[in-house]
């Protein structure tokens, strides 16, 4: 079980990401291992209760190119709603893009024929005109659509450098899109003159306060070996610096409640063993 102590300001942060009125439209979480960034993030989708377009990216372990990004989200949000995506597609393969049926899966080997030029200038004009197009399509788009991205560090350099150049220029600059982006990692884009106005970074440190883990600690249901419980965990947190991997793996480790059955059965076991010795007794 996955659970997110406190953060309730990025947690918030990252909701007004999809309101009407979003200023931000790009959010940064940053933090050293252990921090809690994937388990934020995770919360984070939970809280969303509109209905949008997800689309989550991990870094981690994973090799996601340009190419995936660009097929994902037709994926994601429907080929039908990306039709100036898919002309610059075949303009660019000098051939027609059928996207009907199995086909679809020719779209992901034609952008990736398209981006596997050897000279770098010309994949990165490239890569410019595919994006462009993808918001001449996202501009339409009447469904917000949140694209996630975790453990961004582990992402390719030439991944990187679009996401923090084409990409993110255009998710702040194009007009009326409805495209909200949220980049977690130890490492994530520098913000720049280009998009930096659209974006909210946020620094986790930790949580330093025991009264945050209370809930951690009941929905997992776990005993807090030594009361007052407020003060124990306080100490754990102060013990690990409030990285909240640590407190975690403390608290996993802490005695299972007995369940309320387990109670009711223990009462009636020492009830039934205090009638015997009372006869025994002669009471």
């Amino acid at each position: 079980m996955k659970i997110c102590a406190n953060y309730k300001d990025e947690r918030k942060a990252f909701l007004s990401l999809i309101e009407p009125n979003c200023k931000n439209r790009i959010i940064l979480f940053t933090g050293q291992s252990g921090m809690g960034k994937t388990h934020l993030i995770e919360a984070c989708r939970k809280d969303v209760c509109k209905p949008v377009y997800f689309l989550p990216f991990q870094f981690r372990d994973t090799a996601v190119g340009i190419a995936e990004i660009f097929w994902r989200t037709g994926d994601c949000i429907g080929w039908k709603n990306l039709p100036v995506f898919t002309e610059k597609i075949s303009e660019l393969n000098k051939a027609i893009v059928n996207i009907k049926g199995n086909t679809i899966i020719g779209i992901n080997n034609q952008i990736s024929v398209i981006l596997q030029v050897e000279y770098r200038e010309a994949r990165e004009e490239l890569q410019a005109a595919l994006t462009s197009a993808l918001f001449e399509d996202l501009r339409k788009l009447k469904q917000s659509l949140l694209i996630v991205i975790d453990t961004y560090e582990d992402g390719a350099s030439e991944v990187k450098k679009w996401i923090s150049g084409p990409f993110l220029m255009r998710v702040a600059n194009t007009e009326n899109v409805r495209v909200r982006v949220a980049i977690a990692g130890q490492e994530v884009p520098k913000s720049d003159i280009e998009w930096g106005h659209c974006c909210n970074k946020h620094e986790l440190d930790g949580v330093t306060k025991g009264r945050y883990w209370l809930p951690v600690v009941k929905a997992l249901n776990r005993e807090v070996p030594e009361e007052p419980a407020k003060t124990f965990l306080a100490g754990i947190c102060y013990a690990f610096d409030g990285n909240p991997m640590s407190i975690m793996n403390k608290i996993t480790g802490f005695s299972k409640l007995k369940s309320s059955n387990s109670l009711k059965k223990m009462g009636k076991s020492l009830i039934l063993n205090f009638k015997k010795l009372c006869d025994i007794s002669g009471y």
